[in-house]
């Protein structure tokens, strides 16, 4: 988990104002000009950034082996 550490501090930190930003930023075309679809993507990330910490442990307790050099 050390590894992950800085990585996950960043991602945790992430709030809603800096998506909203860059929601802004992104062309039309990018998406399709589907801003539903957009907007609730965005709220995916903001949820799972505050579960990556609990999600990167389950996966490295998981049997299935996900990181398998991971000590």
């Amino acid at each position: 988990m050390d590894s992950f550490k800085a990585w996950i501090a960043r991602v945790e930190r992430i709030e809603e104002s800096a998506l909203e930003k860059i929601y802004g930023q992104i062309p039309p075309e990018l998406y399709g000009c589907d801003a539903d679809a957009l907007e609730k993507m965005l709220e995916h990330l903001l949820r799972w950034s505050k579960l990556v910490r609990e999600l990167l442990v389950s996966a490295w307790k998981s049997s299935a082996q996900t990181f398998p050099n991971w000590k």
